[in-house]
């Protein structure tokens, strides 16, 4: 009985633990958030720090935050999601989002209480590595 009840407490203890981790994670957003609340509306630079077949997400300089841009808010085609390239390209223009690319975004909505951020407006400033690395080609 008593190892059956120090298992238990152990598997309890475990449970408590990953929770205070999501808590943590989850809160660690909200100040940087609330900080930049009042530039909503204004452009930010960043780098695509994560490409997804729904869009991508940039981290926002020297904040911390990562945010999110929608794939339809990268306008005038319709983006593929390429994960041996880790990156969204054009189906008839052929334009490329990948990881690395310094980028400006336009600031939409900040959710201080979620500590999420929702971005658009993306212009590719830079790109990483080697000249010549936006007209690879398939």
């Amino acid at each position: 009985a008593d190892f059956d009840s120090a298992v238990a407490l152990a598997d309890h203890c475990s449970d408590r633990e990953r929770s205070a981790q999501r808590i943590e994670r989850d809160c660690a957003d909200i100040r940087p958030a609330a900080a930049i609340k009042a530039q909503e509306g204004e452009r930010m630079e960043g780098m695509v720090v994560s490409i997804l077949g729904s869009g991508l997400f940039v981290e926002l300089g020297e904040t911390g935050l990562d945010g999110f841009v929608a794939a339809e808010q990268l306008g005038g085609d319709w983006y593929r999601h390429d994960p041996e390239r880790h990156a969204l390209i054009g189906e008839r223009t052929g334009r490329r989002f990948r990881l690395g690319q310094t980028v400006s975004v336009l600031l939409e909505y900040v959710d201080v209480a979620q500590g999420r951020v929702w971005l658009g407006g993306l212009t590719v400033l830079a790109e990483p590595g080697s000249p010549g690395f936006d007209e690879e080609k398939d």
